[in-house]
Order: structure tokens, then sequence, then C-alpha cells
């Protein structure tokens, strides 16, 4: 139903997409030892991989902005051994200053921290040794493709809830066509949606993903996972229906 779909937002098409390849078999389960890794906001961080680092997790993604970055130093001082990135969200223009202090943290990573790529300030943290990952600038497979050959971009994040799973294989696949790194990442989901991230995230030469259960998130979850899961996940359905506004019928093409 062509006029039904033009209705669809991105994340709309991205979960029609991984739900069509759930339910054509396309989607594995995974296959290996899932390594958490939480992302942070900057609302009360400290006290958030405090309660983490309690639960057993040893990676952590921390957001940034320009005049909020002391939390980041806190959390390396307090934990010296934790695997930690960073994400600025588009954030940051013109560039980072004193990359010095960035270089003494050892991060992992550090994605999506302009507004712009330009090349001069995107290469910064790739000089200090601390790759560079495309995030939001990623809405398609032209800008994964235009992305990749940037010299300031290191690698890409890749989210199928926001590109699908047909969508995320293919970015992977460039990704690796261009000899660049990429990590898995998902949106604020329940485990039906954060799974395809998960999965994903199991596939070789995948670095440092965005893995962790849904409740760390919300407060209700539409599905019974205890966990985070390597397989598509079937919804409560029950659970839904207490959020449902609108039914919509459509025949898809998949």
């Amino acid at each position: 139903d062509s006029a039904w779909l033009g209705r669809a937002t991105p994340t709309l098409a991205a979960a029609i997409d991984e739900a069509a390849a759930s339910a054509e078999g396309v989607v594995p389960s995974g296959r290996g030892v899932l390594r958490m890794c939480l992302a942070v906001g900057l609302d009360g961080a400290v006290e958030v991989v405090d309660r983490a680092v309690e639960h057993g997790l040893e990676a952590f993604k921390l957001k940034v902005a320009p005049g909020a970055v002391d939390h980041v130093v806190q959390i390396r001082d307090r934990y010296p051994t934790l695997t930690l990135g960073i994400d600025g969200n588009a954030s940051f223009h013109g560039g980072v200053s004193d990359l010095g202090v960035w270089s003494d943290l050892d991060l992992a990573f550090a994605e999506e921290l302009f507004t712009d790529w330009d090349e001069a300030a995107a290469s910064g943290f790739s000089e200090i040794g601390v790759p560079h990952f495309a995030d939001e600038s990623i809405r398609s497979l032209s800008d994964a493709e235009r992305l990749l050959t940037h010299p300031g971009v290191d690698g890409v994040t890749i989210k199928p809830g926001r590109v699908g799973w047909s969508g995320a294989r293919r970015v992977l696949e460039l990704a690796q066509d261009h000899q660049k790194a990429w990590r898995a990442s998902g949106l604020l989901e329940t485990s039906v949606g954060r799974a395809y991230t998960n999965v994903l995230s199991l596939s070789n030469g995948a670095f440092v993903s965005d893995v962790a259960p849904a409740d760390w998130f919300l407060d209700d979850v539409i599905d019974a996972i205890d966990g985070v899961p390597v397989s598509p996940v079937e919804p409560d359905r029950a659970r839904i229906e207490r959020y449902r506004v609108e039914m919509l019928d459509a025949v898809i093409d998949a």
C-alpha cells in the first residue's frame, strides 16, 4: 500500500524491514558472547556508571557536549580499567580544544562529535589514536557511502532501528569494502528492536557496540525477555495493546 508507506517515518520503515527480515528467517541467532556496553546520558552520569559497575558492566559510551566533559574525567579517575567511549551527538562546533586532555583518558572511540565533518576537526581525534565514528549523519546508504570515503571518518555506527536489517547489513558491507571500522548501536527501544543490534554486534569485526538490556532505559517493556536477546523477539501483544493509538491495515510486499 504505497499511500500507507508514504506515512512511514524512517524508524517505522526500519521496523517494517526488521519484521519482514524476521518473518523471512534471514536474521540469524547470535553466536558468541555479548559484551555489554551501556550508553550513558549527561544527567547523573557518574551515578549511572557506579550503579552499572555494581551490576558487572565494564564498558560505557558517555555522552559529552561543549562545557560538559568533566564527568568523563571523574569516571576515568574512579575506574581506570573501564572501556570508555564518548558521543558528542554532533554538538561540537569547529573542533574540540585541548586534544591532549582527551588523549590522557584512554578512550576506546569517539562518536559524531561535530556538527559537520570538517576534515581538520574530524581528523584530530584520529591523530591522538582515538577512532572517530559517524552516527547521526548516516541517514541512508548514500550517506554511509559518502562518509566512508571521508578522511576524518575512521568508522561508522550502524543502527538497524534507523536503516532496517537489510540496510544495516549493506552498511556493514560498505564499511568492510572501504576497510573502515564499524560498531552496532540502537535507539530507545524495547528488546524487540534491540535484538537486531545485539545480533549485529556479534558479527565478525564489530567494534565496541552499544549492548544493554532494554529495562536500563524503559520502566515498562513490551516483551518478557530477561537480559539481552540475540535473536528476534516475539512481543507481548497484551502489553502492546495498552499503548495502541491506532490500527492500520496494510499489505506490504517485502
